[in-house]
């Protein structure tokens, strides 16, 4: 039953992470679907550069309570069940760690959209939010700041998420957090970071897009 409960909580996790609502923003508002511009994701990023700041902010705060969601639902779900596994205890702290990578593996490669999604870094800090509030500030704070300085949100994003896994094995290592969600969180932002491979190269050659710059339909 409490394996179950677990394989539940993570497939949830994923199916609302998949949840398409820079799609779904993009078709309301402007009538266009998202993936024929710019990038090419559906994140907030893309919806701002093709839809205007009203539906990329209304897709931003989206994604946020995904990875909100998810998280909290997975620890509703165990509840206080555990079951064991080579004699490590696996509970709610691990399947709410679980449900974050989820979320973000859903929102990267949704299932409703033939698994064409965003980069995760909204959902990202949504479950972080959840799991560990302050130092997720922190981290969205050095996102703010390097999008202010370099006018990039890509190196923003990226900048976020190191952030996040420096922070959380720091804590973890002083007993602040547990290490279920210092893994968890250092994993999904490892998988924010990969997603944002092709803007690393952009950015090395030079290439990367700037904050205010509008998106082109892609040919």
């Amino acid at each position: 039953m409490i394996v179950t409960k677990f394989a539940a909580a993570l497939l949830l996790a994923y199916l609302v992470g998949a949840i398409p609502v820079g799609l779904m923003v993009g078709r309301l508002v402007r009538g266009v679907d998202v993936r024929e511009y710019g990038s090419g994701k559906i994140g907030a990023t893309n919806v701002l550069r093709t839809a205007g700041v009203g539906a990329g902010t209304a897709v931003l705060v989206g994604d946020v309570l995904k990875g909100v969601l998810a998280v909290i639902l997975a620890g509703l779900i165990m509840g206080g069940g555990r079951f064991y596994v080579g004699g490590i205890e696996v509970g709610a702290r691990l399947a709410q760690g679980l449900a974050l990578l989820a979320a973000v593996v859903g929102h990267n490669w949704p299932v409703y959209v033939r698994f064409k999604g965003g980069r995760g870094t909204a959902v990202l800090a949504g479950g972080g939010l959840v799991l560990a509030w302050w130092a997720t500030l922190i981290c969205v704070f050095i996102f703010g700041l390097v999008i202010y300085v370099s006018r990039w949100v890509s190196l923003g994003s990226i900048s976020g998420a190191f952030c996040g896994i420096v922070l959380l094995i720091i804590l973890a290592f002083f007993g602040l957090r547990p290490w279920e969600y210092a893994i968890s969180i250092a994993l999904s932002s490892a998988l924010v970071i990969g997603a944002h491979w092709d803007n690393i190269v952009r950015l090395v050659q030079g290439k990367e897009r700037k904050l205010g710059q509008r998106a082109e339909r892609r040919t």
